[in-house]
């Protein structure tokens, strides 16, 4: 590409919102668009088997960043990985593919701050324009649009004991934590193709060639460095690919969709965060912003892990027959176990009677992962639990100066002590879901922590020791009506004009479930946005 190229639209990176602002901005071909994504243009098959999440997720790949933070200071100093997707899909490439909103009082609280055109009401629509659902068209979801989603697919009789479980302690059943009611113990939705069982990312539903418009023009291995401004208006990208730094122009608005990570980095990078750190690595400052980069936060949980009595886990399709077995139903008929996602049943609950909403998420696997890995060598399963409403804040700042390098993260995780409040309850509820009649004849023994865990102590030591982020980051470029805020309710960047920014990290409080289908959400809103004001 050479420095004469001029877009209507550049979008910089190509994940959960990047795709979706990038296809729908060059739909019909009014618009000649651009988008930079860093990651690799292929992706191998064993990302996109379902099961391989389990394996990759921690792991240097080709499609995985494999951040990881600074010494957590109330997480005993231990260094958290943190994964980030890279590719035609970004992080969606790598997730657990679980398709969950949020509550809608996560929508209409961002609207009661001044984020008009954000309740939940506003973007119901937008979360059913991206979904074709294999129920079909509902009040609720959407039947029309790129990114496929269905129901669960898993035949292990544990997910139906965690359902019982939840019934049995009193709470509430339901089949669909997108639909009517978000509260309770149910089975968790997933983004994949109905045919073939494989991942539905935002690459293979936004980006696959079959619905690329011509006016798209996709470059991959392309790093962006900073944002060029003329005065305070965006006009351009200074990228690198190749091992050469060229530079993309617009006429129009750029989008910033990097992830909430790396789009604070990329703004810094560009001029706009907190002015004396800027200039202490030697960058001109174009707007003194403090907000960029704060309000980091995400979901934070560890697990309770227990033995099973009998041979129905996941631990049946890593043997040798099994392995085989498996793949055959996967590669000859899109089924088994290698299609399903092993967190397949969970909940959402309220920590105590008197929290106002659910504060926490369950996640039911039926698989172990002893000793901090991803790998398994018996039969087991696990209960996980994040607190979906989390008050410890964190920052993304620059390591230096230089582009290339990894952002430097602190999460703060668990800083607050309610937040270890909340952590408490969660743990003890999940060891009294397992102890339930429907597990009775599963449960063989616990083996993480192990029964000796048990006061407030020992449970805060287990917690900071073996926990961690469930890979939601979000709110580094938090969306508010003021001018310390990162961007307007159009998620434009104050202070500029030309630039936006449209992913997770504009979330001003995060939602109370999975970020995946949110910031997809967004992206849908902030193409519709930009499309109402073009010329």
């Amino acid at each position: 590409m050479s420095d004469d190229d001029n877009y209507d639209y550049i979008v910089v990176g190509a994940g959960s919102a990047g795709a979706p602002v990038a296809a729908r901005l060059s739909e019909g071909g009014r618009y000649r668009v651009l988008l930079l994504e860093a990651g690799p243009k292929h992706t191998p098959l064993w990302v996109k088997v379902p099961v391989g999440y389990i394996f990759f997720l921690g792991k240097s790949v080709a499609n995985n960043w494999n951040f990881n933070s600074a010494p957590e200071p109330h997480c005993q100093d231990r260094v958290i990985n943190v994964p980030r997707g890279r590719g035609l899909g970004g992080t969606s490439l790598i997730n657990s593919m679980m398709y969950v909103r949020g509550a809608p009082s996560d929508y209409d609280g961002w609207r009661s701050a001044g984020n008009m055109g954000w309740g939940y009401d506003d973007v119901l629509p937008y979360f059913k324009k991206a979904e074709k659902h294999s129920w079909g068209a509902s009040d609720y979801h959407g039947a029309e649009g790129p990114l496929e989603v269905r129901p669960p697919q898993s035949d292990s009789p544990l997910h139906d004991a965690m359902v019982k479980a939840g019934e049995e302690l009193g709470y509430p059943v339901t089949d669909d934590f997108n639909g009517d009611q978000y509260e309770g113990f149910g089975r968790y939705h997933h983004n994949q193709f109905v045919k073939s069982g494989l991942r539905c990312s935002t690459g293979a539903a936004y980006l696959d060639a079959s619905r690329r418009s011509e006016s798209l023009h996709i470059v991959t291995d392309a790093r962006a460095e900073r944002i060029l401004f003329e005065g305070r208006r965006a006009t351009g990208v200074r990228y690198r690919r190749g091992g050469q730094s060229l530079t993309a122009r617009c006429h129009g608005e750029i989008i910033i969709s990097a992830g909430a990570f790396q789009t604070p980095q990329l703004l810094m990078l560009s001029g706009i965060g907190p002015g004396e750190a800027l200039r202490r690595h030697g960058i001109d400052v174009v707007v003194d912003k403090e907000a960029v980069g704060g309000n980091l936060h995400d979901h934070y949980g560890a697990d309770v892990q227990a033995t099973s009595l009998k041979p129905v886990t996941l631990y049946r399709s890593m043997t040798p027959f099994g392995a085989l077995r498996s793949l055959y139903q996967f590669a000859v008929q899109g089924k088994g176990a290698y299609t399903f996602f092993p967190f397949d049943s969970g909940a959402m609950v309220r920590s105590a009677p008197d929290v106002s909403g659910p504060d926490l998420q369950l996640l039911f696997g039926d698989y172990t992962r002893e000793g901090g890995k991803k790998t398994m060598h018996r039969h087991g399963f696990n209960l996980s639990w994040c607190q979906s409403v989390p008050t410890s804040r964190g920052r993304v700042s620059l390591a230096d100066g230089n582009p290339l390098s990894a952002p430097h993260i602190i999460h703060n995780f668990l800083e607050t002590d309610k937040d270890k409040q909340v952590q408490r309850r969660a743990f003890r509820l999940a060891r009294d879901v397992l102890a339930a009649e429907a597990f009775k004849s599963y449960f063989g023994e616990e083996i993480s922590p192990g029964p000796d865990c048990q006061t407030d102590d020992e449970i805060d030591q287990y917690i900071a020791a073996n926990g961690g982020q469930h890979h939601h980051p979000v709110g580094t470029a938090r969306m508010g009506v003021d001018e310390s805020d990162v961007v307007d309710p159009s998620l434009r960047v104050h202070g500029v004009r030309g630039l936006r920014v449209a992913d997770a990290s504009i979330m001003p409080t995060i939602v109370s479930g999975n970020t995946n289908a949110p910031t997809i959400m967004i992206g849908e809103k902030a193409a519709d946005l930009i499309l109402k004001e073009a010329p």
